[in-house]
């Protein structure tokens, strides 16, 4: 619950999506802000304790229906930097406030919230884990004769946070032509699984070894199959 302290805001920071950063979409760092009488509260980006002055957008604020107002901030970010930064923050001061209140995030996509003045961590305390990964022909279309489904199954990884595409051709397949289904956990908070689907014509059977199933979890692409392998299944297709 906001309260309704008039020096004090519940601040958030949210840096650049996996999905953002593969697809080289802007890489934009937000910061949400809400509270009353925005207008008297002052907003400064850091980039590795620097502070920024550049590429940086703050919009008015608006009102909420509760009342409390509602102000975000973005800071531009190129892809060099990005990479090369290790710690991003915002910092929300009163003006009649002693100490700003501060969001911080981690390249690695970690974040670190402070609202008034509370610290709530968000921390991976394992090392990240990339997921076993099996391309298939779906076992559910097995009896379809105009095309084929295939899966991705993608198990065993840490964290939730990854990013999956299909390519033909080393060409992006358009998102509306396959589905991701949601991760979901494997019993725990330690490994987590999740299938991508994709619906294959017949006519387009003989270039099915050019499909593949593409994951990012922040830290580049990588491709399955590694190499034109027959794929479980594939017999039968090729024979329908």
């Amino acid at each position: 619950v906001l309260q309704s302290s008039p020096k004090k805001a519940a601040v958030f920071l949210v840096g650049p999506s996996i999905q953002d950063i593969s697809e080289q979409r802007p890489l934009n760092a937000t910061c949400l802000v809400t509270g009353y009488n925005l207008k008297a509260f002052s907003i400064t980006w850091k980039i590795d304790g620097k502070k920024q002055t550049a590429k940086i957008k703050t919009e008015n604020p608006i009102t909420n229906p509760n009342g409390t107002e509602t102000m975000r901030s973005i800071l531009e970010l190129t892809e060099y930097t990005w990479n090369k930064l290790k710690l991003v923050s915002c910092e929300v001061k009163h003006a009649c406030a002693e100490k700003p209140q501060i969001a911080e995030t981690e390249r690695t996509g970690r974040v670190v919230l402070f609202t008034f003045f509370l610290l709530q961590r968000i921390e991976n305390t394992l090392w990240d884990s990339p997921p076993t990964v099996e391309v298939r022909r779906s076992p559910r279309d097995y009896l379809r004769t105009d095309g084929a489904e295939l899966e991705c199954l993608l198990t065993g990884f840490f964290p939730s946070n990854i990013y999956v595409k299909w390519q033909v051709n080393n060409r992006d397949v358009p998102n509306d032509q396959y589905t991701n289904e949601p991760v979901t956990s494997d019993g725990g908070k330690t490994n987590f699984s999740m299938v991508s689907r994709i619906f294959i014509q017949r006519n387009k059977w003989p270039n099915l070894k050019s499909y593949k199933c593409v994951f990012n979890q922040g830290n580049g692409e990588r491709k399955f199959p590694e190499n034109d392998k027959v794929l479980p299944g594939e017999s039968m297709i090729l024979s329908s």
